[in-house]
């Protein structure tokens, strides 16, 4: 993926670089998950000081935040941008009075879910911390669990297929790059939660995701959704996601029992 950023570092919209640098230094990194989970509910401000202290994105952000090609003051505004876009990741993920939060991956051998020490690419999963419903039709938790799609060229897509990148599909017939909240739900066939574009009352103003494709998750089934306290939300990928029948999930896993039984 680094390669890939550093090959179109002309190309890639910041918006991906800005969730790249929440993901890593935030939820992969045991430490400042762990310190902002242990903080009440920062605002905007009181966020602002305490990522410029701990995180030091002048020093150790994306290269629109300390590139030489840029300017003091053209830096000092991408950082701005930085911090404002995951000001929004951190409300939907790590806020205490978000009613999400981010462990391993229970389908990944996690069992119920674990939060210590540094959790892998991809290794993430999306948690309830109080039961939800989702009405039939309806998009779950809009103003905080939404994404941005990010379309790749053909060459772009066999080196995130080569390196097994977590967060690469289609919409519609483009490939691409998912980023933000919703890139940390994994698949279930059995799942009526669906990704789909243009859900209402997003809270993305900044201007790094202009030119996305905006995703929510929406309840495409016949009646209400119940997620239960602590469970892992899972959606559908849709048929067309996994090549060879390679789906691992555990509808999928108990036909090929019955089907090799049978």
């Amino acid at each position: 993926m680094r390669d890939l950023l550093k090959r179109k570092r002309n190309s890639v919209s910041y918006g991906v670089l800005y969730w790249n640098y929440f993901k890593r230094n935030f939820l992969e990194n045991e430490f400042n998950r762990s310190a902002l989970a242990r903080l009440p509910k920062l605002s905007h401000q009181q966020f602002r000081s305490w990522i410029r202290k701990l995180a030091r994105p002048s020093k150790y952000g994306p290269y629109p935040c300390t590139g030489k090609r840029y300017s003091a003051r053209v830096k000092e505004n991408n950082v701005r941008y930085l911090i404002h876009a995951c000001f929004a990741y951190y409300s939907c993920l790590l806020s205490p009075t978000s009613p999400f939060c981010v462990k391993r991956s229970t389908l990944l051998g996690g069992g119920s879910g674990g939060d210590s020490g540094d959790i892998n690419n991809g290794d993430l999963g999306l948690f309830t911390k109080k039961r939800l419903t989702v009405r039939r039709d309806k998009f779950l938790n809009p103003r905080t669990l939404f994404g941005c799609f990010f379309p790749t060229t053909p060459n772009d897509q066999d080196s995130l297929d080569l390196i097994k990148h977590p967060s690469v599909l289609e919409v519609g017939s483009s490939p691409g790059i998912l980023c933000g909240p919703v890139s940390l739900l994994h698949h279930s066939c059995s799942s009526f939660l669906y990704l789909m574009e243009n859900p209402p009352l997003l809270p993305l103003t900044f201007e790094e995701c202009e030119g996305f494709d905006l995703i929510g998750i929406e309840n495409t089934g016949s009646k209400a959704i119940v997620i239960e306290q602590n469970e892992e939300i899972l959606i559908n990928y849709g048929r067309d996601y996994f090549r060879k029948n390679q789906c691992r999930c555990s509808k999928c896993s108990k036909k090929k029992i019955d089907e090799r039984t049978t």
